[in-house]
């Protein structure tokens, strides 16, 4: 089995130069780290921790909303034979202190925090710190001033698949949090995500969730960390629709009651009946395969005005080349710009039927309603009272399945229309 820290090792030499994390410094001001940039960084903070003579499996635990040097925390407390223990950068000062106390953390990143004053008293005085870039002030030791200094930890150090080597605890809304150790072995499932949704390192994705929570730590810590995909991050709440409209993101992810607003948002600015007619079925109606090819460049040939469309088709090979299919007497030459545009349509046409096989498969196991566009506040309302006694697993399941699906069927379904309101008319 692959572990995390193989398949960053990989990400280092293989997309050293590609712009990995994207983290705003207030502002409007911008930091960037490539994939050689932030694991540099990672691994000069795992040769300071594992100079600081803690044993190994030593609990280090992250107290900070989700910024880049977060990740850079955990790779470099895995690189460096410790576990981290991501704390929730919302809860108390008992409840921080019963977190750190219990799991006997001997060092905390203390990052971006809203009221860490009130939070402060929580972290025992026999704890060492550290501080990001963009901590409070006086919140622990610089993060700059110590990869200034360090030098990268050298090889490839890797873990058992089998050795703990994070502690993630509840929130505590029921009680005193309760700490559940995974392993790589365990993280490694995360890979299902990565298959159904087909993520590549092209994909872009907004952090805004908190990490210290295990589905933002299966669902985009981990997936990022196997795919090598982009990750962006929110300045403040203020912000975060210029944030998100800066991102562009080809994945994103949430929470049943954020959709609901993102759903109201929707229909503020477009109404209902049009939105209807959006729906992701009308997937089933979509041409495939060559059909598909011949229907995208007979539409093609009909805005440059060459005539007969019909005689003036050109195949598409795998290559994303075109050439004639057969002469013609008033055939004209494809401009390079044309050959690009038919060139780009085969390159992404493949995982577009990849996902209308998806969705189709998914009609047919889990029934039309699990492929209605999220949107349709009545289909919702119906569904939602016709299982309420009967909701498991599988509902949520077939959900998520259609998030990860819906970003690459916008443009062949009609979703591109309404992409701006979709993406960022927040109330």
């Amino acid at each position: 089995m692959k572990t995390l820290l193989q398949f960053i090792y990989e990400h280092e030499k293989n997309l050293a130069d590609r712009i990995w994390l994207t983290q705003p410094m207030g502002d409007g001001v911008l930091r960037t780290f490539t994939w050689k940039e932030a694991i540099d960084e990672a691994r000069r903070m795992a040769t300071y921790l594992r100079d600081r003579g803690y044993p190994p499996g030593t609990r280090i635990a992250i107290l900070s909303r989700n910024c880049a040097w977060w990740f850079l925390s955990d790779l470099a407390i895995w690189m460096a034979g410790h576990v981290s223990v991501p704390v929730y950068p919302t809860l108390t000062a008992d409840s921080v202190r019963t977190i750190l106390e219990h799991s006997e953390t001997k060092l905390v990143f203390v990052g971006k925090l809203d009221g860490f004053a009130e939070m402060e008293p929580g972290i025992p005085s026999g704890i060492d710190r550290v501080s990001y870039p963009i901590s409070p002030d006086g919140a622990g030791v610089s993060w700059t001033d110590i990869v200034s200094r360090a030098q990268p930890i050298a090889g490839a150090p890797d873990r058992d698949p089998d050795e703990m080597v994070t502690i993630m605890y509840t929130s505590g809304t029921t009680g005193k949090p309760k700490g559940v150790m995974h392993s790589f072995r365990t993280m490694n499932h995360s890979r299902t995500f990565c298959e159904i949704g087909g993520f590549s390192p092209d994909d872009r994705c907004v952090s805004y969730l908190p990490l210290s929570h295990v589905a933002e730590r299966a669902l985009l810590e981990t997936t990022c960390l196997m795919v090598g995909f982009s990750i962006w991050f929110v300045d403040k709440l203020e912000t975060f629709v210029q944030d998100v409209q800066r991102a562009r993101p080809t994945v994103f992810g949430s929470v049943p009651r954020l959709w609901t607003q993102f759903q109201a948002g929707v229909f503020a600015k477009v109404p209902a009946q049009r939105l209807d007619r959006l729906q992701v079925q009308s997937l089933a109606q979509v041409p495939h395969g060559r059909d598909c090819q011949d229907q995208q460049q007979r539409k093609a040939g009909h805005q440059r005005g060459n005539g007969d469309t019909s005689s003036d088709v050109h195949a598409i090979d795998e290559a994303g080349e075109v050439s004639r299919a057969q002469p013609g007497a008033n055939r004209q030459a494809h401009s390079k710009r044309d050959r690009h545009r038919h060139g780009e349509f085969a390159r992404d046409h493949a995982s577009d039927c990849r996902v209308i096989r998806a969705v189709k498969s998914m009609q047919d196991q889990f029934g039309a309603t699990a492929t209605q566009r999220v949107g349709n506040q009545r289909v919702r309302s119906q569904h939602r009272d016709s299982n309420r006694q009967q909701r498991d697993g599988s509902q949520h399941r077939r959900h998520l399945l259609f998030h990860l699906v819906h970003r690459r069927t916008q443009r062949i379904s009609g979703f591109d229309r309404v992409r701006q309101s979709r993406a960022v008319r927040f109330p």
